[in-house]
């Protein structure tokens, strides 16, 4: 049984209908990809520890050096929000033949 629902199942405004590479900051800093770097999600655990991942999207234009990344957090708080469902065991009959 799972606490949260599945976020894969809900649209996520980030990554819906984007074809994205979703990498650690640490593996795509200071490579060719880093040019296609536009977003960086900052996610931090119950802890108070922060991970920090990189957006990749090549269908975007180049980024510039001087321009500044978009910062995503949070992107999980809706299906945290959302209520959880009740589940009804199903247990299957099988005839006799």
């Amino acid at each position: 049984m799972y606490t949260y629902p599945n976020p894969l199942n809900s649209s996520l405004e980030c990554f819906s209908f984007r074809q994205l590479l979703v990498v650690k900051k640490s593996l795509v800093d200071n490579t060719p990809l880093s040019k296609f770097v536009h977003e960086e999600i900052i996610r931090a655990d119950k802890f108070g520890n922060s991970f920090y991942y990189s957006l990749v999207d090549q269908l975007k234009p180049i980024r510039r050096a001087n321009n500044e990344l978009t910062i995503l957090t949070d992107i999980f708080q809706g299906c945290k929000t959302r209520k959880r469902k009740e589940r009804v065991a199903y247990i299957p009959e099988i005839p006799v033949l």
